[in-house]
């Protein structure tokens, strides 16, 4: 099996256990937060020079959560924030990985639409108290329909 038929498979058991997840948060009560949904994976196809159509549109179509925030953030500051943190595998990427990315996830937002945009620059106490409230209000004007 090639390389291509590996990504392929890779890409479609991302694409398999998002839907697993999803039906398993809609059965049970409560509120999940992920902090990434398949879409970002979408957005990292052109970077890898992955081009598989069928695939990518499979993504783009798997049920979106009830809520979406979009947190940006400049790409410089993403780097910034990244190559610091050792925590994570990702501290070989440049910021052109980062550019690339932001511009990725700009083009996605027309695709796929997203409930609210935080700007995630801001400190932190900042940007959790604006996700409470998107998050208060979803589910109160949910409620209240």
């Amino acid at each position: 099996m090639g390389r291509s038929a590996y990504s392929d498979l890779y890409y479609l058991m991302i694409w398999v256990d998002t839907l697993i997840a999803y039906v398993l948060f809609k059965l049970q009560r409560g509120i999940f937060i992920c902090d990434r949904w398949i879409y970002d994976v979408a957005a990292t196809f052109k970077y890898r020079g992955y081009h598989n159509k069928f695939i990518e549109k499979l993504m783009l179509m798997t049920p979106r959560p009830d809520l979406m925030v979009l947190l940006t953030l400049p790409y410089e500051i993403a780097f910034m924030r990244k190559r610091d943190d050792e925590t994570i595998k990702y501290t070989h990427y440049r910021p052109v990985y980062y550019k690339m990315l932001d511009n990725e996830i700009k083009n996605m937002t027309k695709r796929v639409l997203y409930d609210a945009v935080v700007d995630s620059s801001r400190p932190v106490d900042i940007v959790a108290e604006d996700i409470f409230k998107i998050i208060k209000n979803h589910f109160f004007n949910k409620i209240h329909r």
